[in-house]
This record gives C-alpha cells, structure tokens and sequence, in this order.
C-alpha cells in the first residue's frame, strides 16, 4: 500500500512499514515525546515500546526519501486504536497530524471498523487537534493521560 498526499507545499508518501523502521520510530518518538512521558510516567521504557511495536500496523511517512513521520494502529476488538503518531518536529504544524488522522479513519473504514481510541498525555497540544477531530474523553488514566474515542459514522 502506498498513498501519496499534498500537504500545502509538500509531497508526501505514507507506506506500510517493516520492522526495520523500528529505529526511526523509537528514536523519533523518543525525541517528542520523552519529557511528557518521564513527567507522567517517571521513565522511558524502551521494552515496552519495542513490545508494541511488534504488535501493530506501522505507516512511515515519506517526503522524497526521508522518513519524517509515522502512525501506529491496532484492531483492537471492534474499534481501532491509534498507540503512536509522530511527525518530526521541523514539520509540525504544517498540518500533517491533520492529514494522517484522516487517513487513519479511511483505514478504520476500510477495515468496518466505526470507532478509532487514543491515549494522550492531558497536557500535550496534540490534545486540541483530537477534540477538533471529535474526540471525546472516555476515561483518565494512569500518568495524566486520557482515553479519548470517536465514533465514525
């Protein structure tokens, strides 16, 4: 599976990933998301993260040939969890998170499944764009972090 998007002035192409994209994934997520996680959590763990890697669909996101996001999912019973989504922080803002939860539902969708889930830190901006997109909180959890849904129609 390959889909190219047009994200204002960039070209960009999301394919399947493979466990060599491992590396790319952890180092970028540990790059965003690590002092959210050492403030909530009170440390990385690498294991963990390799652990659910393994376990899910990964969608690396090109522009030319660098790697500069990604997106992690996992059927998991009757709705679709999203577990990760990077974009490398010279690019975020420019509206690629928007585009990516888009496809996400068309996955959703493709795969008949009405409902996506998300964790997400209460105090990262990613947050607003879920509620725009219309998330709603399910349930706190441990670590200042929140289940959020949405139902697809």
């Amino acid at each position: 599976m390959v889909m190219e998007i047009k994200v204002n002035s960039l070209n960009l192409k999301i394919k399947k990933g493979s466990k060599d994209d491992y590396r790319f994934c952890y180092n970028l997520a540990k790059k965003n998301m690590y002092d959210l996680v050492i403030k909530n959590l009170g440390k990385w763990n690498h294991k963990a993260y390799l652990k659910s890697f393994n376990e899910t669909e990964n969608y690396l996101v090109f522009e030319k040939s660098r790697r500069v996001a990604f997106f992690r999912i996992k059927k998991e019973d009757k709705n679709l969890s999203l577990e990760d989504i990077q974009v490398s922080s010279k690019l975020q803002g420019k509206g690629i998170g928007l585009e990516l939860m888009k496809i996400i539902e068309k996955i959703a969708d493709q795969k008949r499944i009405n409902t996506i889930t998300l964790t997400v830190f209460k105090e990262n901006k990613a947050k607003n764009l879920y509620k725009r997109l219309g998330f709603k909180k399910v349930k706190s959890k441990k670590g200042s972090r929140i289940l959020m849904e949405k139902k697809l129609n």
